[in-house]
């Protein structure tokens, strides 16, 4: 994810459109807008935790396999605070204090949590889909943005080490099945969040130079952000 060179750049100029644009990176470990959203395994909180230790913006971290993410114990390894982000489960699921506990298999991900809906609502809970992005997707438009412009979401890797290519730590973790297929992994819930944030009067823009995402409309990056 080569988005390192794009920060540097835009960065000196950010704050002059930051009320028009929320700039989303699949890259956690870049700081372009002041705000961190965390999907990850036990064994990487503590990575994050000491990444993160001095960072003054808001941590948002989710847990792919609760309905609402164990605050006590992720705190334990984080070692700092954070904003824990529901799951946003099927209608039919009763959400209550007992079913929060659980800790769903990957096996039910589809029966327990709603992967085609989302509410725009935190207290409801966030559909985290198969990427971070559409968490961040998610709290940019709840944030209040209008624009959302999408970079470093090219949907192209040749292979798993691309993943996180461009990072400044070494990370273990690669997801097979999405490096499989990361178009068919995210552009039809990129889709289904475009057609739900017309609504909303909010435009989503993917300005990722190369990107393969084809029905998302592209923007020229520069351009986007006014020159900056």
């Amino acid at each position: 994810l080569a988005t390192g060179a794009v920060a540097r750049r835009i960065r000196p100029g950010f704050k002059r459109v930051q009320e028009q644009f929320a700039a989303l990176s699949t890259c956690i470990h870049e700081n372009l807008e002041g705000v961190r959203v965390v999907k990850a395994f036990a064994n990487r909180l503590r990575e994050i935790g000491r990444h993160y230790a001095t960072f003054r913006g808001d941590l948002f971290v989710g847990d792919e396999r609760y309905a609402f993410p164990p605050k006590r114990r992720i705190k334990g390894l984080l070692g700092r605070d954070f904003t824990p982000l529901r799951q946003l489960t099927k209608e039919t699921y009763p959400t209550n204090a007992l079913t929060d506990r659980i800790r769903w298999s990957k096996y039910l991900y589809a029966t327990i949590f709603d992967k085609w809906r989302m509410t725009f609502d935190l207290d409801a809970g966030l559909n985290f889909g198969r990427s971070v992005v559409m968490s961040c997707i998610q709290l940019a438009a709840i944030a209040g943005f209008k624009r959302i412009l999408l970079i470093g979401v090219d949907a192209r890797y040749g292979h798993g080490n691309d993943y996180f290519r461009g990072m400044k730590a070494d990370v273990a973790y690669v997801n097979n099945r999405f490096i499989q297929n990361p178009r068919l992994a995210m552009e039809p819930m990129l889709v289904i969040a475009q057609v739900l944030l017309d609504d909303l009067d909010v435009e989503l823009l993917d300005g990722t130079p190369g990107g393969a995402l084809r029905f998302i409309e592209k923007v020229d990056l520069e351009e986007a952000l006014g020159g900056v």
